[in-house]
């Protein structure tokens, strides 16, 4: 052993002693110390991939916290590929599989499973890897693919870890299948235990079973003390199950990790909800639903801090822009295929792994969710703002105005208003339709229903602008062209949407001057060359700004120059084309010259806190995934958690774009109002399809 040995083991049990604490980055330097010490003696190297993967095991499977584990699987595999491989390899490409399916990254699953079985070494790897597959499909709700690969693993050996993988991810199956006395002997999991045998009928044995850190086991626990008939055992178990979910939360770093764990606890606070509304305790329903609605945005949005890469060493500076580089030649080449979701995967897991270490160096702090009294305080004379709540067969609705709260249960049943709400892609078709004959009996009846269902029975009288939460399916709802009494509900009052109520007192809490005299407008105009119709826009533009107004154009809308004038401008126009990626959130896109994109994850970089507005003019500009405890992710989510106070996007593809002129005339000459904009638009007989698509986020 060299002179350097001791030296370097001191620094590897150092690193290890950070691991243990949950500090990757006191271990991430104690390695570095390892390697440069050892002078980057391959067996060093090798031991400080091995001890990156045990590590990696440890936070993705016993701590359950796939963010860390993704990140420590990335450090071993880039070890061991500097080393030219290691046996060990294709169980660090596993690793990062499980850790995107727990992630919902799906289609990455699937890819590094590919990668992990093509360096399996036999038979047993091989059947780990399907195994990883089975697990994928199951987070991907297809069970019976999901068994298909569990029952082929455990038909491919009797490794003991292999079959008892195997048989749980076949007993889950079961378990979505209704079969939870076929699922219980296959079940070692607690918390699925628990879940069979609430589903069996024996709400006793789920007692019997301790939760843990676990949220689910407390849901199933509470639904088990209310099979017994225990009403104030259940709100209790739901109590404890918040406050767990609460700590959680706090230990995990980045937005990523913290919507994953708020999404897969939200199953505490929907029944909570359910529980204080029964009871009549409505503010304490209120601060329920609020505590499992993003909650990771509010944390960011609370004080947005721009994504930087500054503490990176140059070394993986250099990879990262290497990487981004040959991202941008795929796009302006053309290509979509294998190679670029490639690239894809390694810009997302090395950005989310950087983003880790910054944050941990600055922790960002959770921010606690605001109760009924401090969101009305943030209301403004004339504003209400009314948050939904799907609660099994019916629809809660929290109506706040700064004078009053007032709760209620909306008397139509909630799964013909959810039907009709995911039926409305089909509606709008049918209402262009009637539009082109000038006829808009199916459409005013589909928009009157849920009109009727979601609008009607508010108390409202006197508002003149509302600010509307989404839940679920809801979110797919234009709530300014739903009819009320026969009237559109844009005549009625100027409707905005938020994430949450306390996210959007956080938004209109943000300190912000804004002189419309003197705004600045930087205008992204038909970078493409593919909207003739966006001269209207531009006209539109130079009356509102005159030389206040910044254009770029097919010749210099790069995607350098936006994120370099963006931050300057108190107002951003694009009239481009948006492409909304349901796999990939944080790669949905805003098309630029030169077949660039401006991509959510770049938005994060830039520092928007001197915006006023973002107006996306861009078919589905405002669509976004909801699925991870309403967290909205997609452009307007990150414009908004870049510091923009509003954005203005639209909910489906725009046909009529040559009356799209007209509209922002009156949207600018409005004092960036979306409801003024929309009650002109009706005025002048604008299609529905038109001025219905546009929604408000923000203040």
């Amino acid at each position: 052993m060299s002179p350097a040995a001791a030296p370097v083991q001191r620094a590897l049990n150092k690193a290890a002693a950070h691991l243990k604490n949950g500090d990757v980055l006191g271990a991430q330097r104690a390695f570095y110390r390892a390697r440069d010490l050892s002078g980057r003696d391959p067996e060093v190297l090798r031991e400080i991939g091995h001890r990156w993967r045990t590590a990696g095991w440890n936070a993705a499977i016993a701590r359950r916290d796939p963010e860390t584990g993704s990140a420590l699987f990335h450090n071993a595999r880039d070890i061991y590929r500097s080393l030219g491989g290691d046996p060990h390899l294709w169980e660090v490409v596993r690793g990062l599989a499980i850790t995107a399916a727990m992630l919902e990254e799906h289609d990455t699953a699937f890819r590094l499973c590919d990668e992990a079985e093509a360096l399996a070494p036999d038979a047993v790897a091989r059947a780990k890897v399907w195994n990883t597959r089975g697990v994928s499909n199951s987070y991907l709700g297809r069970f019976a693919e999901a068994r298909r690969w569990a029952e082929k693993a455990l038909a491919a050996t009797n490794v003991r870890e292999v079959a008892e993988t195997a048989r749980q991810t076949i007993g889950i199956a079961w378990m979505h299948e209704g079969r939870p006395k076929e699922a219980l002997p296959l079940l070692k999991d607690p918390v699925n235990v628990a879940w069979a045998q609430l589903e069996a009928g024996n709400p006793r044995a789920v007692l019997a079973i301790a939760p843990g850190k676990r949220p689910r086991a407390f849901t199933y626990r509470a639904r088990a003390w209310l099979a017994l008939g225990k009403r104030a055992e259940a709100l209790a178990e739901l109590r404890r199950g918040a406050r767990v979910i609460e700590a959680g939360r706090a230990e995990r770093d980045t937005d990523d990790a913290r919507a994953a764990f708020s999404g897969a606890a939200h199953g505490v606070h929907e029944l909570l909800v359910q529980l204080e509304a029964e009871a009549g305790r409505w503010e304490a329903a209120f601060r329920a639903a609020e505590s499992g609605r993003a909650r990771a945005f509010l944390d960011f949005a609370a004080a947005p801090r721009p994504r930087d890469l500054s503490h990176l060493r140059r070394s993986e500076q250099r990879r990262f822009e290497a990487n981004r580089a040959d991202i941008e030649k795929e796009h302006r080449e053309g290509h979509d295929g294998e190679k670029l979701r490639k690239l894809e995967d390694a810009e997302r897991l090395a950005m989310r792994r950087y983003e880790k270490e910054r944050l941990a160096r600055k922790r960002v702090p959770t921010r606690k969710p605001l109760g009924a009294a401090q969101v009305r305080r943030a209301l403004a004379a004339g504003e209400a703002l009314v948050q939904f709540q799907v609660d099994n067969d019916a629809i809660l609705a929290f109506v706040l105005t700064r004078d009053r709260f007032r709760p209620l249960r909306l008397p139509f049943p909630a799964p013909p208003v959810l039907a009709a709400a995911q039926d409305l892609p089909r509606a709008l078709d049918l209402a262009r339709r009637e539009e082109r004959r000038g006829d808009q009996g199916f459409a005013d009846w589909h928009f009157g229903f849920l009109g009727e269902a979601l609008l009607a029975p508010l108390p409202l009288d006197g508002v003149s602008r509302l600010v509307v939460v989404p839940h679920g399916a809801l979110h797919l709802v234009p709530f300014a062209a739903l009819r009320v009494r026969g009237r559109p509900a844009a005549e009625l009052f100027a409707v905005a949407s938020a994430p949450s109520s306390s996210a959007y007192a956080t938004l209109k809490s943000r300190p912000r001057a804004f002189d419309a005299r003197r705004a600045r407008c930087l205008f992204v105009n038909d970078p493409t060359g593919s909207l003739p119709y966006a001269a209207g826009e531009e006209a539109a533009l130079r009356r509102a700004f005159g030389r206040r107004l910044t254009v770029l154009g097919e010749r210099d809308a790069s995607r350098a120059a936006v994120l370099r004038l963006a931050p300057r401008h108190e107002v951003l126009h694009f009239a481009t084309h948006a492409v909304w990626r349901p796999d990939r959130a944080e790669l949905s896109y805003l098309e630029l010259a030169r077949r660039e994109r401006l991509t959510a994850s770049d938005l994060l970089a830039l520092d928007l806190s001197r915006t006023r507005a973002a107006v996306l003019s861009a078919c589905d500009s405002g669509r976004g995934d909801y699925a991870r405890a309403e967290e909205m992710f997609g452009l307007p989510r990150a414009f908004l958690r870049a510091g923009a106070a509003s954005v203005l996007a639209t909910l489906w593809p725009l046909e009529d774009h040559g009356a799209i002129g007209d509209f922002m005339e009156t949207y600018y000459s409005g004092g960036l109002s979306a409801g003024g904009a929309q009650r002109r638009a009706i005025r002048d007989g604008m299609p529905r399809s038109l001025w219905g698509a546009w929604v408000q986020l923000g203040i």
